[in-house]
């Protein structure tokens, strides 16, 4: 399937491709993992977000442009809330083991903003997407904006530990359904 994609997408795609094999071995493998730095989300809203969708767009239109750039970064931070969730729920534990993870780096306080941070922009990031695509319906991908609200009043206010899990499973569910409605949106 990939030499077929590198047909398709040349060198670009073939240099995304390996790049990705690269960080998918780094992220737990190596000297040091990127799993256990605060790098994490990084890598996970540029390989989950940016890179899947940007490699997509050039798969798809043989360019890049701005929106698919915006596009990926909106798909890649909600990604990135979902580990930074389970990385602030295992902080005590990660933190014991000797893995310095973002969430441990910048303490609670600074999670619940980071956290607050990663779960708003991509609806924000909507505004640029449907100016650059006016015929578009991606204001579809609005609708769980307002779970977005009770979510992140759930990070703050509940206690690290197992109560974390079901916080981590809406957070999946909430970039699972903004991905899909943005999407929807844009083939519409």
């Amino acid at each position: 399937m990939g030499i077929y994609l590198v047909w398709v997408g040349g060198w670009p795609i073939f240099l995304l491709g390996v790049l990705s094999i690269l960080s998918g071995w780094a992220y737990t493998g190596g000297p040091v993992p990127i799993a256990y730095t605060p790098l994490g989300e990084l890598f996970v809203v540029a390989f989950f977000g940016v890179g899947a969708v940007c490699g997509t767009y050039w798969l798809c239109t043989g360019k890049l442009a701005l929106v698919s750039i915006d596009a990926g970064l909106a798909v890649g931070l909600l990604t990135g809330a979902v580990l930074l969730v389970n990385n602030h729920r295992d902080a005590e534990a990660d933190a014991r083991v000797g893995r310095r993870t973002l969430a441990i780096l910048a303490g609670p306080f600074v999670t619940n903003w980071l956290y607050a941070a990663l779960m708003v922009i991509p609806f924000g990031l909507l505004l640029p997407i449907g100016q650059a695509i006016p015929r578009s319906h991606v204001w579809l991908a609005l609708m769980p904006l307002p779970l977005v609200g009770v979510l992140i009043n759930r990070f703050i206010r509940e206690p690290r530990g197992r109560g974390f899990n079901r916080i981590l499973l809406q957070t999946v569910r909430i970039q699972f359904l903004f991905s899909l409605l943005l999407g929807v949106g844009l083939v519409l």
